[in-house]
C-alpha cells in the first residue's frame, strides 16, 4: 500500500451546544501505522476520529488524506454497511481474513444474537477488508474476551495503512502504535512509541517543568525581598537628602546635601530599586508562564487477560524536536524526543458527556 499521510491544518471545532470550541488551531500529521489517541474523557478523542475520517466537518482548518477512510465506532448495535458483500466474498484474502477472525456466513442473520465480541471482531474485519487507506477504530477491545481481544491484534498488525486507534487498553496502544497523540488541554503533543514511551517522555517532562518552576519561584522571592530592602534604603536616602529641619545657618550640612546631588550619590539607592523592581517583573513573567501542566487519571492500564506484555519499543528521532525526553526507553538506548503539537482549546464542552 502506498505510503500516505492524514494531516489536520489550523483545525478548529465545536459542537453547535457548545459555545467553546473543542479543538482551536489544531495541526498534526498522521503517518502509515497506528497513532494513539489519548487523553482524559471529554477531550474529544472520539470527535478527532470522525474528524479524520470526514464523519465530522471542521469549523475552521482543513483535513487533507485520502478519499478511503473508515471509522469504527464503539458501539456495535448496527451491522457494518458492506457486512453482507463481506461475508459473501470468495477471493483468498477474504476467506483468510475471516478464518482468523472466527466470521461464520450467518452472522447477518444472526447479528442481534451475536456476542459483542463476534460483532466487534466482524465489525473490523469488514473494514480491513475494504482495504481503507485510513481506519479509525474506538475503543475496539471494550467488553470483549481474550481470545476476541487476540484475534483483533493478529489482524490489526497486518494492516499497512494510517491507523487511529482510541484505547483504554495499554497492552494494544504498546504492541501496535508507532505513535502516540497526547490531549491535554490546552495542549496535544505527539510522542513517538506506544502509551508506555509517550507516559515515560511526559513524565520526565513534567518533573523538569516542575523543578524549573520551583527555581523561578525561589528566585522571585529572593528577589521580592533583595527589593524591599533596596526601597527601604531609597527611603532614607530621601530622608537624608531632605534639608527640612536644617537651621538657616547650618551651611556645612547643606553643603554636604548639595555635594550628593552633584556628585549623584543621592540618587544611587533610587536606581539600584528601579533595577531591582525589573528584574522582578522579569521574574514574575517566567514564573507566570511557567506553567504545571495539571494530570488525570487516564484509566489506561496493563491489559486484564494473561499473556504477552507489552514488549520493548527503541524510538528513533524521525521529527523536530523541542523537548527532551530525559527517560531511557525499556531497552536502555535513550529514547525519542517529543514533539508538540498546537492548538488544543482549553475549555472542554460539557454538554456532551457521552463522547470520550
Amino acid at each position: 500500500m502506498t505510503q500516505l499521510a492524514c494531516s489536520l491544518s489550523h483545525l478548529s471545532f465545536r459542537f453547535p451546544s457548545s459555545q467553546e470550541a473543542l479543538f482551536d488551531d489544531l495541526s498534526c500529521v498522521f503517518a502509515s501505522g497506528f497513532t494513539g489517541i489519548v487523553g482524559a474523557n471529554g477531550v474529544g478523542k472520539t470527535t478527532l476520529l470522525q474528524l479524520a475520517t470526514g464523519g465530522l466537518k471542521p469549523e475552521h482548518g482543513r483535513v487533507s488524506g485520502p478519499d478511503a477512510a473508515i471509522y469504527c465506532e464503539q458501539r456495535t448495535d448496527r451491522p457494518p454497511t458492506e457486512l453482507a458483500d463481506f461475508l459473501h466474498a470468495d477471493d483468498a484474502a477474504s476467506y483468510a481474513l475471516k478464518g482468523r477472525l472466527g466470521v461464520n456466513l450467518d452472522f447477518a442473520d444472526r447479528w442481534d444474537t451475536l456476542s459483542h465480541g463476534e460483532r466487534k471482531r466482524t465489525q473490523i474485519g469488514c473494514a480491513i477488508w475494504q482495504q481503507p487507506a485510513l481506519l479509525a477504530i474506538d475503543e475496539p477491545t471494550n467488553h470483549i474476551d481474550a481470545i476476541a481481544r487476540e484475534l483483533l491484534i493478529q489482524s490489526l498488525r497486518r494492516y499497512q495503512g494510517i491507523g487511529l486507534i482510541v484505547s483504554h487498553d495499554r497492552e494494544l496502544l504498546d504492541t501496535l502504535c508507532g505513535h502516540c497523540l497526547w490531549l491535554a488541554p490546552p495542549d496535544a503533543t505527539l510522542y513517538n512509541g506506544g502509551y508506555t514511551q509517550a507516559q515515560e517522555q511526559r513524565e520526565g517532562i513534567l518533573e523538569t517543568s516542575v523543578r524549573d518552576r520551583s527555581k523561578v519561584k525561589r528566585e522571585s522571592t529572593r528577589l521580592q525581598r533583595e527589593m524591599h530592602q533596596r526601597r527601604e534604603q531609597a527611603a532614607r536616602s530621601h530622608k537624608n537628602r531632605s534639608k527640612r529641619g536644617i537651621t538657616a545657618k547650618d551651611h556645612d550640612a547643606k553643603d554636604k546635601i548639595d555635594l550628593a546631588s552633584v556628585s549623584g550619590k543621592d540618587g544611587q539607592a533610587g536606581r539600584l530599586l528601579k533595577q531591582m523592581e525589573g528584574r522582578h517583573a522579569q521574574a514574575q513573567a517566567r514564573l507566570e508562564s511557567s506553567v504545571v501542566q495539571k494530570q488525570y487519571d487516564l484509566g489506561i492500564s496493563a491489559s486484564r487477560f494473561p499473556g504477552r506484555g507489552p514488549g520493548a519499543h527503541i524510538c528513533f528521532m524521525s521529527m523536530p524536536a523541542t523537548s527532551p525526553c530525559r527517560r531511557p526507553a525499556t531497552s536502555g538506548t535513550p529514547c525519542c524526543r517529543c514533539r508538540p503539537v498546537t492548538g488544543l482549546a482549553s475549555a472542554v464542552p460539557t454538554a456532551s458527556a457521552s463522547r470520550p
